[in-house]
């Protein structure tokens, strides 16, 4: 099966990380792997959330302890209302499309770019390469839930099993390597008033609207000290904030009832759920970041009670020496500079496990998570299969 037919098949397999499975795709590639002299030791768990059962796959050849791994996520975002099939055909078909921007074709499809397409290549590579070569074991490691705060990530290190002593995360970087990365806090408020008729607002209610405004004023007074916390390395230079989500419609436990709240223009708004996101630089404590913002919104302004919620843990930001191998190796093959990226990967957990990681891998991170996700043809050539080849051999011959 060559590198476009493998693709293909991959990107055919719906593993949505909500309400879908990665089963049936970890099943396809270990079978696949297997029959190429691979060692397959699956791992698998029940996401809490949905109920579906998540695999995470190492794919091992040679002996001992892996020297280096190439490492992707199996699981995509979602894209019923958030594909645009009219244009750029069925989600789950690899689709060539022809622009003024690329005369020559791009492909798409949900998940190609973010990341299948690395998938494939990762098989590929390690396909190519003989057990008889190896002098150091080389992995393959697939995980679910990355989507969703690396979370199959989190589970396999918590097994305590060695992935490698190097991983290459193939998060699309254009082939550029990645030697450090920003960390991903996701913090939420609630804030809870009272229901009131607005022709006499004075009354028996309390909005949260004067709350709403207080907090958004405290977390710009956070912001500006953000900007303080340099980092000449990273672009922009400092962790970042950004307020993604303010609703006054919503649902909240009231004891063990689950209360709807829909706002209108008659009353009183209630209820309101604001969702953040800090992204945090190397070196940064995630942990005092959150305290920090916590005590600066407090739980009470005026008459409103406000609740601070972690919906997900922190993910970490990822750093690996300029000078350590696996970075040098990638500058090497890529002929490239290593650099540093503001978004967030499974890295930062393979490095707090022990491992040095980098970011190194087909396609743009632009694409990830849109509406016509595509890759295009230049990343589907031998080539890029080479550069991986070339650096398992590097590493573990």
């Amino acid at each position: 099966m060559n590198l476009f037919d493998l693709t293909k098949k991959l990107v055919g397999f719906n593993t949505v990380t909500n309400g879908s499975s990665t089963q049936d795709m970890a099943d396809f590639i270990s079978n696949y792997l297997e029959s190429c002299g691979f060692r397959i030791e699956s791992y698998p768990y029940v996401n809490e959330t949905d109920g579906l059962k998540k695999v995470n796959l190492i794919a091992r050849k040679g002996r001992g302890n892996s020297r280096l791994a190439l490492s992707g996520h199996m699981d995509t975002v979602g894209f019923k209302g958030s594909w645009d099939e009219e244009h750029f055909g069925d989600p789950l078909e690899l689709t060539l499309r022809k622009t003024q921007a690329a005369p020559r074709g791009i492909y798409c499809a949900r998940g190609v770019a973010d990341m299948k397409l690395f998938l494939a290549v990762a098989m590929k590579a390690g396909e190519a390469i003989q057990a008889s070569e190896l002098k150091h074991s080389f992995a393959i490691c697939f995980t679910s839930d990355e989507e969703v705060g690396c979370l199959g990530a989190r589970k396999l290190v918590k097994t305590g099993v060695h992935i490698a002593d190097h991983i290459i995360v193939g998060e699309p970087t254009e082939m550029i390597p990645v030697y450090a990365h920003k960390g991903y806090v996701y913090p939420c408020f609630e804030l809870f008033g009272k229901k009131g008729h607005s022709s006499d607002p004075r009354r028996n209610g309390v909005s949260v609207i004067p709350a709403l405004a207080e907090v958004l004023k405290r977390i710009s007074d956070l912001e500006k000290r953000l900007e303080g916390i340099r980092d000449n390395r990273f672009n922009p230079p400092y962790p970042t904030l950004n307020v993604g989500v303010v609703s006054t419609n919503g649902q909240y436990d009231n004891g063990n009832k689950r209360v709807q709240v829909v706002s209108s223009k008659n009353t009183l708004a209630e209820y309101c759920w604001l969702e953040m996101e800090i992204r945090t630089i190397p070196g940064q404590d995630s942990d005092e970041v959150l305290n920090v913002l916590n005590e600066l919104i407090g739980s009470k302004i005026g008459k409103v009670n406000v609740k601070f919620r972690k919906t997900r843990r922190p993910t970490l930001p990822m750093e690996t020496p300029r000078d350590s191998l696996i970075v040098k190796v990638a500058e090497e093959i890529a002929d490239k500079k290593a650099i540093t990226v503001a978004y967030n990967t499974e890295a930062g957990v393979f490095n707090k496990s022990g491992a040095q990681s980098i970011v190194w891998g087909p396609g743009s991170i632009a694409q990830a998570h849109t509406n016509n996700e595509f890759v295009e043809l230049k990343y589907f050539q031998p080539e890029i299969v080479e550069m991986y080849i070339k650096t398992i051999r590097k590493i573990c011959c």
